[in-house]
C-alpha cells in the first residue's frame, strides 16, 4: 500500500535572519516539517496550503522547487512525501495541539541540529542553499 503526503519546507526573514518552521509531532515523536495526506479532488498546492494552516495556522506563499522523501512506516506502508519551499511573513504559530507538541521557528544550524531524519536534514539544505541565492 502506497501513501501520498504533501508539505513544505517553510520560512520567513526575521532580523535578516533565515527561519525555519519546525514541528515536533507526537505521533512518532519526531522532529520534521508540516505534512498532511492529499484529499480527494485536492492539489499538491491546496493540501500544502491547508495542511501547513491546520497544523501550524499560517499563512505562505508557495514558491515552488518540489522535493520527495520516500519511507517505509511500520506496518509496511510505503509513504511518499512531496515537499515545497514556502514563504510566510507570520510572526506567531499557532500549532495543532492533538497532532503536535510544539511548533518553532529556528535558525538554519538550529533546525539542522533539531531535525530527526537525514533526509528531512539533507531536503533543509537544498532549499536553504536556493533561498541563500536568491537574497
Amino acid at each position: 500500500m502506497k501513501e501520498i503526503s504533501a508539505g513544505s519546507v517553510i520560512y520567513r526573514l526575521y532580523k535578516e535572519q533565515i527561519q525555519y518552521v519546525i514541528i515536533h509531532q507526537i505521533h512518532g515523536n519526531h522532529f520534521g516539517f508540516p505534512k498532511g495526506h492529499i484529499e480527494h479532488g485536492e492539489s499538491i498546492e491546496e493540501t500544502i496550503k491547508r495542511e501547513c494552516y491546520e497544523e501550524v495556522g499560517i499563512d505562505m506563499t508557495i514558491l515552488g522547487y518540489p522535493m520527495y522523501n520516500h519511507y517505509m512506516v511500520k506496518n509496511s506502508i510505503e509513504k511518499e512525501v512531496i515537499y515545497m519551499l514556502s514563504e510566510t511573513f507570520e510572526d506567531t504559530l499557532k500549532f495543532q495541539k492533538e497532532e503536535l507538541y510544539n511548533a518553532m521557528f529556528l535558525s538554519y544550524e538550529e533546525a539542522l541540529n533539531t531535525l530527526t531524519y537525514q533526509r528531512d536534514k539533507d531536503i533543509l539544505t537544498y532549499y536553504h542553499s536556493i533561498i541563500k541565492e536568491k537574497l
